[in-house]
């Protein structure tokens, strides 16, 4: 009973996470800076590789490691420069994606098919104003969708339907409205399900295994409504509402575990989010506000006790309300400042003697000057964090300080280009899951801090008919107090705890390439990432200096796109180097490297001026490799991909 209470405990841990014409633009305020295109990836990047979801984006991105456990529905969490998920934010259209009962979100319930954009932000060095809690993470996780940002146009339509294999459907329909010449209203809606029941080969030491995927099926479905209100040219109002739904098996790894198990988790999220965007000569602010409901169901019809099952029910509420603003103070210096206060709520079977309560306030203060080849900022940041069971404190108020100091360049150099260096100190308190779940969570642990180090450069070269981007990043992370998982007695009773100081060195190159003539056009991409991500606690261990648990120390990525005319092919490889089932660095916890590569045909039909509708045929892990992320969750071999897009 109590391993399936583990069982249950990890699951959620790890992956609960959702008149005059004028041109009504996206959602963001545009502040400073040159974001660079490196760690970007647009829609019509999206649309080479048709990924499942968020979690096959931004493994694209170079400094990204994505936990998979495979399928459409599989449950995926991202780590950015050797930090773990839960030191990440993911910002939607403006508003932070919250979740205090595990502090990471399932990327394999965030829907590709609407995303317009991606990107990933190091540092601050960004032409948004993020919420205090993206700037004060370790790196924002930058997403646009597409119903943020509106056309000139009165009405525009996107729609997506696709089939591919192990029987898995996707459908998905955005409308965009221009009430008026200033107000502009989006909805939108996506549903998918598949079987999940892929067929897997693969060998253990000297034994085959074969078989297929069971109770790995999925049914869920989004939608999405945006309103927009520009009622000045300094001054503009929005709200989004948005809601996820769904339903899923839960495949675990398919050695050392029951294939006839029956457990599944029912996901209902809701989202509510609004903000103010003031713009004034000398000065830019935004407000805004965040309400999240969650509720979720998991049951195990299979469980060993009276009632034949079991059903746990958690409902968390989240309310996050905040202020940033930055003003220039004369002709050479510059502020940034911002405020946020977050609420949070958790009932249901997290544990028999609490029902946790969270008020967390955060604030950061920058100033610097500001020269016009580049600019220096010293921040000042904190947070206060207070958890309650019903009114009762469950501890003392704590505080934590946040310093940094960024400088960037706006000169392009020659051959390096734009320059950025930073250090930063971000501060990653526990979630609710691991400080008070059931005989597992700890209610002393302290909270991870990460000194970071990151320097980095890109450069771009524009011709008529040709251009080239080039750019790399180093950096260097100090990791105190890392909470894990370890087991205390046997393999069954586990303990969340820290285990103190964990080191970060990598860097990570990346190359992009454009080619124009006639009617032909080329894109090639290529990154590369090595992070050594390593135990410094205790010189006298075994794996002290070993390479923390599934983070592998090479990831690549390339991309070859051609077109000619209204045609194109297009041919994506992934590449992941071996990784370790656990801390030890020793053969048997080792978990193979792979390379997957896959080729899609596309063609275009344009109706009218503006009608087009695209149909695109793709083949994935054409080399039908047998392949885990993570050990024994194994991924799906060779399978296929039919879409149509049409859009006006």
């Amino acid at each position: 009973m109590f391993k399936k209470g583990v069982f249950l405990f990890f699951l959620i841990w790890r992956s609960i996470a959702f008149g005059q014409e004028e041109q009504l633009d996206t959602l963001t305020i545009s502040v400073k800076g040159k974001p660079s295109g490196l760690t970007t990836i647009s829609s019509k990047e999206i649309s080479l590789f048709q990924p499942n979801d968020l979690g096959e984006i931004l493994q694209k991105l170079p400094g990204i490691t994505v936990k998979n456990y495979g399928g459409i529905g599989g449950m995926k969490t991202v780590s950015v420069r050797g930090l773990g998920s839960a030191h990440q934010q993911i910002v939607m259209d403006g508003f932070i994606v919250p979740n205090t009962q595990t502090g990471q979100i399932d990327l394999g319930n965030v829907y590709a098919s609407n995303i317009e954009l991606v990107q990933l932000i190091s540092g601050g060095f960004t032409d948004k104003l993020l919420p205090v809690s993206a700037l004060l993470g370790a790196n924002a996780l930058w997403i646009e969708r597409s119903e943020s940002v509106f056309p000139a146009k009165t009405y525009s339509l996107k729609s997506k339907i696709s089939y591919a294999s192990f029987n898995t459907f996707e459908t998905w329909i955005s409308n965009k409205i221009r009430l008026t010449s200033k107000h502009a209203l989006a909805l939108s809606g996506s549903f998918r399900s598949s079987a999940g029941n892929y067929p897997y080969r693969f060998m253990n030491y000297a034994q085959h295994y074969t078989g297929k995927r069971v109770n790995a099926d999925v049914l869920d479905g989004t939608g999405n409504a945006v309103y927009q209100f520009v009622i000045s040219k300094t001054i503009k109002l929005y709200a989004d509402y948005s809601f996820f739904a769904s339903d899923k098996g839960l495949p675990g790894a398919v050695i050392l575990y029951l294939n006839a198990a029956q457990q599944r988790l029912n996901t209902q999220t809701h989202q509510v989010n609004a903000g103010l965007d003031l713009s004034f000569k000398r000065w830019k602010g935004r407000f805004y506000t965040t309400y999240k409901n969650e509720k979720i169901i998991y049951l195990d019809e299979g469980y060993l006790n009276t009632q034949g099952f079991m059903r746990s029910v958690y409902h968390q509420q989240q309310l996050i309300s905040g202020w940033v603003m930055n003003q220039s103070l004369g002709k050479f210096f510059r502020q940034e400042l911002g405020i946020e206060s977050f609420l949070a709520k958790l009932t249901g079977d997290i544990s028999q003697d609490v029902q946790p309560q969270r008020i967390q306030i955060k604030g950061f203060y920058g100033v610097g000057p500001v020269f016009p080849w580049g600019s220096f900022r010293a921040q000042v940041a904190g947070q206060t964090l207070n958890d309650f069971n019903g009114t009762v404190a469950l501890h003392k108020t704590k505080g934590f300080f946040q310093p940094g100091v960024y400088f960037d360049t706006k000169k392009d150099w020659k051959i390096i280009g734009d320059l950025r260096l930073f250090y930063k100190r971000n501060v990653r308190v526990a979630g609710f899951n691991e400080l008070y779940y059931n005989q597992v969570g700890n209610k002393n642990l302290l909270p991870e801090i990460a000194d970071q180090v990151q320097f980095s450069f890109s450069k771009e070269y524009r011709k008529n008919k040709y251009s080239h981007q080039y750019g790399a990043n180093a950096y260097y992370n100090q990791e105190h107090n890392k909470i894990v998982a370890i087991p205390t007695k046997n393999l069954f009773v586990w303990m969340i705890q820290n285990v103190d100081e964990v080191q970060v060195l990598g860097t990570d190159l990346q190359y992009r390439y454009l080619h124009f003539w006639k009617n032909w056009n080329l894109s090639a991409s290529v990154n590369y990432t090595f992070q050594s991500v390593t135990n410094r606690t205790d010189k006298n261990t075994s794996y002290y200096g070993d390479q923390i648990a599934y983070f592998p120390e090479h990831i690549g990525n390339a991309d070859l796109a051609v077109n000619w005319k209204n045609a194109g092919l297009s041919l994506n490889i992934f590449a992941v180097g071996k990784r370790y089932a656990l801390n030890e660095n020793i053969p048997s916890n080792e978990v193979e490297g792979y390379i997957t590569a896959d080729v899609q045909a596309s063609y275009k039909f344009q109706f009218k001026a503006t009608h087009h509708l695209t149909v695109r045929a793709m083949c994935k892990n054409i080399g039908n490799l047998t392949y885990a992320y993570v050990k024994y969750y194994v991924m799906p071999g060779a399978n296929y991909l039919i879409v149509l897009n049409y859009e006006f």
